[in-house]
């Protein structure tokens, strides 16, 4: 049976939060604040983990600015020591795209990210274990003009890279011989003002986020979601001229070189909510914000069977107008159950096979999510604060308030210890326990 997935979205919006009251004994207990820069470098700069800290066993990934140099960073969460510092490149209009998603391309110790700068790519193969790294040119596909890479994901022994959203490779990171996978379906509606443009930068259709997978037979498979551009004449309730889009879905199979079904439109009236009734389907999640063919979509949380591209179930945000631009961001799954978080509205937490809401909870603003198995803790730019949230009820359970809290990552410890938290904000990583 094919372990279900889901994907993680972040719609980032600065909003004043209410705190809330905590319900409990919990407490965070604070065990060490590290800083990611010097008194000579400014805030650290386009700060690269916009959701969860890439990590490999006890060793948490940061960025960090010292003597005006851009470092990446291995910190030991259990010690709170920096271990090592790493610059995979001396060009100070370097980027690095680590902005992790589902899959993070750690395989072995070995950390695959692209890195970008004075219009050049680099994949970059990074030690986690002591910041050593090699960077491997010419193995990349060319890119579209004025575009670049964006963040690696791996399965397995394969990592997959997309071109701004314009097209996906996929490569075995034994012989980093990458393959271009063909482009969706997709139908060009632009008015004859918009097209040419369009046309010179080579946007076909949007790939706004990808998963691999192994399909039932075993084969590697690509679950594609795109928007396919349509112009806002379309659509009576929008008139301000803008391009909007109708969302669709494909499934490419690698190791047969086919699609198993291509440009499935989940908006389409021919396509109907299906029940979930057997426990080979392998559902995928994901949210929807403003800007699609059908408003009662605008808003929602999706769970579509991988398999066929249908939608098993939705769940309209409730008592939130769509026009205000609220979406919602799914930051975890566990023991089946979805918890979802809004910039402007409250937490939900939703039955991940029927979709079914089971309880709110205060986790507006929250780019960040993860789980102890115990309970959930969230990281909100929004109001600051780091919050310890009841797994079976939403209440809180602590808080902290931490200036910009920006992204977390969780420890488990294999001995029975507490799990340990890292949260960044702009210029300091902290590490707790949430202890009783």
């Amino acid at each position: 049976m094919i372990k279900k997935m889901f994907f993680i979205i972040c719609i980032i919006e600065l909003t004043n939060c209410c705190k809330e009251t905590p319900s409990s004994t919990y407490t965070f207990k604070k065990l060490h604040t590290i800083s990611l820069k010097d008194n000579k470098s400014e805030r650290v700069p386009g700060y690269y983990f916009a959701d969860n800290i890439p990590h490999y066993e006890n060793i948490f990934l940061s960025s960090g600015k010292f003597d005006g140099k851009l470092y990446l960073m291995g910190i030991d969460i259990i010690t709170g020591k920096i271990l090592w510092k790493s610059s995979p490149t001396d060009k100070s209009t370097a980027t690095y795209q680590l902005n992790p998603k589902e899959q993070l391309a750690i395989i072995d110790g070995y950390y695959y990210f692209t890195s970008f700068s004075d219009n050049e790519d680099f994949l970059i193969k990074l030690n986690m274990r002591d910041g050593s790294f090699e960077k491997l040119n010419n193995v990349l596909p060319p890119v579209i003009t004025n575009v670049y890479y964006n963040g690696v994901l791996g399965f397995e022994r394969t990592i997959f890279v997309d071109n701004a959203g314009l097209f996906i490779a996929y490569a075995n990171i034994d012989d980093l011989k990458f393959k271009k996978i063909p482009t969706p379906v997709y139908n060009t509606f632009f008015t004859p003002e918009v097209q040419p443009a369009m046309d010179k930068i080579h946007t076909l259709c949007s790939i706004w986020n990808y998963i691999p997978l192994k399909n039932k037979e075993g084969d590697l498979c690509v679950f594609i979601r795109y928007n396919d551009f349509h112009p806002s004449k379309l659509y009576p309730f929008i008139n301000d001229g803008r391009t909007w889009s109708v969302q669709k879905l494909s499934l490419y199979n690698i190791d047969q070189q086919k699609w198993v079904y291509n440009g499935v439109d989940i908006f389409d009236d021919n396509n109907k909510l299906q029940k979930n009734t057997t426990e080979e389907t392998s559902l995928i999640y994901f949210q929807n914000g403003l800007g699609f063919e059908n408003i009662e979509y605008s808003s929602s949380v999706f769970a579509v069977d991988a398999y066929t591209g249908k939608l098993v179930w939705k769940k309209n945000t409730e008592g939130t107008e769509s026009s205000t631009g609220v979406g919602w961001d799914i930051h975890a799954m566990v023991n089946g159950k979805l918890y979802c978080s809004s910039s402007a509205a409250a937490g939900i937490c939703l039955d991940a096979k029927t979709g079914d809401k089971l309880f709110e909870f205060n986790g507006n603003g929250y780019n960040a999510m993860e789980s102890d198995g115990k309970n959930i803790y969230g990281a909100s730019q929004g109001d600051g604060m780091l919050k310890c949230f009841d797994l079976n009820n939403g209440k809180t359970k602590t808080q902290e308030d931490i200036h910009m809290a920006r992204s977390i990552g969780i420890y488990h410890p294999q001995d029975g210890q507490k799990a340990k938290i890292m949260v960044h904000n702009f210029n300091q990583a902290f590490i707790y326990e949430a202890v009783e």
